[in-house]
């Protein structure tokens, strides 16, 4: 039997025990954003061992590499790399997938377990958030706050806003979440792909019926646009007003694409949309965001 100041010792050598793993379990590692000119949202963070500048992402099927860094840093990281005749399109630009991996990485104090695709003429890494996790805990819950300035992995679900399901892609694992909405006037219906490297609120597949009956009856004009050097960079249409999930915005570019030919989503949201911090529960599959 232990006696009462042998208990109060043994009750406070667990609680010394268990209070930092239970402030470990619900402590979210926190990451620092840059937007940079390209409307991209970037984050400083070690990959293998080297201090990269990282792409944030949820619109792609894995993570993103080029094959110099392979090379001379991931080429023994222990994950088993195949080579591949796979391509991986970019908007416009479409890539050949030298080697392939599916594994768990490091990255900073969290953890990166998904597909790794090692890229040929790719200069650069993007990770899509659905595929991080926290190192202790195992949790999939990701907090992006892009007013802030900041996204983290772990921590408490807080499950404010309006709620989303979220609709994964069989081949990629990419997020979707279905919308419906006007364009001055006109009604969209359809999968969205929540896009955090698309930096315009909407970018619209052509071939989606909803579009194409558009422009069948000349509700909308698709015109070509141009950068800064003359080239064409995609087509689109301008809009006076899109009304989305109760939130109205004003005189936008509304980007259009024909180049996924066997897509059947709507298109991609991007980030204009996450206005607001948004709670992603990647584990059960839902979308928090509070809605202005």
């Amino acid at each position: 039997m232990i006696d009462k100041p042998g208990r109060k010792t043994l009750l406070l050598l667990l609680l010394c025990l268990l209070v930092p793993a239970l402030l470990s379990a619900q402590t979210a590692v926190k990451f620092t954003l840059e937007r940079h000119d390209d409307g991209h949202y970037y984050f400083h963070a070690p990959i293998c061992g080297q201090q990269e500048e990282i792409m944030l992402e949820s619109g792609i099927p894995g993570l993103l590499v080029g094959r110099g860094f392979y090379e001379k840093y991931m080429k023994n990281s222990g994950l088993k790399f195949e080579q591949s005749e796979a391509k991986v399109r970019l908007l416009n630009d479409v890539y050949p997938v030298a080697y392939q991996a599916n594994g768990s990485l490091n990255v900073g104090k969290v953890v990166f377990d998904g597909p790794v695709f090692v890229l040929e003429n790719f200069d650069g890494f993007s990770l899509p958030v659905q595929y991080l996790k926290a190192a202790g805990t195992g949790k999939k819950v990701v907090t992006v706050d892009l007013a802030e300035l900041y996204f983290s992995v772990g921590g408490p679900l807080t499950r404010q806003g309006t709620k989303f399901k979220l609709f994964y892609d069989k081949s990629t694992h990419r997020p979707f979440i279905n919308a419906s909405f006007t364009i001055d006037g006109i009604e969209f219906s359809g999968k969205l792909l929540v896009d955090f490297g698309n930096p315009m609120l909407l970018f619209l597949f052509r071939q989606h019926r909803c579009v194409n009956n558009a422009v069948v009856r000349k509700q909308i004009e698709i015109q070509d646009g141009y950068d800064s050097q003359g080239r064409l960079v995609s087509k689109g249409f301008s809009a006076k007003s899109v009304k989305l999930y109760g939130t109205e915005y004003r005189n936008l570019i509304i980007g259009v694409t024909g180049k996924y030919r066997n897509a059947t989503e709507l298109g991609f949201l991007g980030t204009p949309f996450f206005d607001a911090p948004v709670v992603f529960d990647f584990e059960d599959g839902w979308m928090y965001k509070q809605i202005n």
